[in-house]
């Protein structure tokens, strides 16, 4: 018997098919064309430790083989070899979480994708990536832009894959995060908004991205680094090369720490390389308003219409 047949969920993964014991939320369902599991979810139980960790966090240990990691108040995770996924949930409800928070980029990493922290959206013939920390406004940039009539393809997380010489962005994630503070900025509440856990001040948007647009592949077409301030004057789209382009790109990988650990960081590294020599990188600043959101999606869609110059350029926000 093939790994995973004995699962009764199957779903469709950055490419893969996900086996599970569980049902797991924002994933499109495999059909038996799409080929036989790589990779499977299961309940059971986690150790604590590993026995000779190569790398050891507040959280997290990691072998040869075994990535184990402790997500307070959710549960703690163990994945071998890049294929096997065991939870073990403090509760049901916090399984789709565990998958979003840890086990996904991790499968990403594994599978020779890179996990870009940033929102994507469709503009023009592919996707602009827009990243940055937690609390840069990634996602509120994204709503702003969804309100313009822009497609969502990812919040938080693109998955990037080299295909035939050009950078992709996988989909995987239908539904966007907002804190309460963006909640009414935007003026969103009355949405179909949902908790995201139990105690916590942010929301669930589902289903922005189109069921037909889970796990597809769309070409990358800009990276953008969130540069927001109260004190910024205006909106500016700095274009970055060389060593300014590759660090922005290798700070902002999800969970980029595992890399060593895991045998991996020169290949992710000329992965990365590659990617900022086909993919224009750029910063953008813009004050840290509301009001401004709606100048900026236009400054972007307008800046990737044109050539993108070699300089960078000041865009009024009025």
């Amino acid at each position: 018997m093939m790994p995973g047949n004995d699962l009764p969920y199957r779903y469709r993964m950055l490419g893969l098919v996900l086996a599970s014991a569980v049902p797991l939320g924002g994933l499109e369902p495999a059909v038996a064309e799409d080929g036989e599991p790589a990779a499977t979810v299961r309940l059971g139980a986690v150790p604590e430790d590993l026995p000779a960790p190569l790398f050891t966090g507040p959280h997290s240990r990691i072998d040869a083989t075994h990535y184990l990691q402790t997500l307070p108040g959710l549960g703690r995770l163990m994945i071998v070899a890049g294929r096997e996924v065991v939870l073990a949930p403090d509760a049901p409800e916090h399984v789709d979480h565990m998958m979003r928070v840890a086990v996904y980029t991790h499968l990403s990493f594994c599978n020779g994708l890179l996990p870009l922290h940033a929102s994507g959206l469709v503009l023009g013939d592919g996707v602009a990536a827009f990243c940055g920390d937690s609390g840069a406004g990634k996602s509120t940039l994204a709503a702003a832009f969804t309100d313009a009539g822009t497609e969502l393809v990812a919040d938080d997380v693109c998955h990037l894959q080299e295909v035939a010489g050009e950078t992709h962005v996988r989909s995987l994630q239908r539904e966007l995060r907002l804190w309460d503070s963006s909640v009414a900025g935007l003026a969103w509440a009355g949405r179909g908004e949902r908790p995201v856990a139990a105690g916590v001040d942010k929301f669930r948007f589902d289903d922005l991205v189109p069921t037909a647009a889970a796990d597809r592949l769309l070409p990358l077409r800009g990276i953008f680094g969130l540069a927001a301030t109260a004190e910024t004057p205006g909106i500016r789209i700095e274009r970055l090369s060389g060593l300014a382009a590759l660090k922005l790109v290798l700070g902002n990988l999800y969970g980029g720490w595992v890399m060593g650990p895991l045998g991996r960081e020169p290949a992710i590294q000329a992965a990365v390389l590659r990617l900022v020599q086909r993919v224009p990188v750029h910063r953008l600043h813009y004050p840290r308003r509301f009001d401004a959101l709606p100048a900026v999606v236009v400054a972007v869609r307008q800046h990737l219409a044109a050539a993108v110059p070699a300089v960078s350029e000041d865009v009024p926000t009025s």
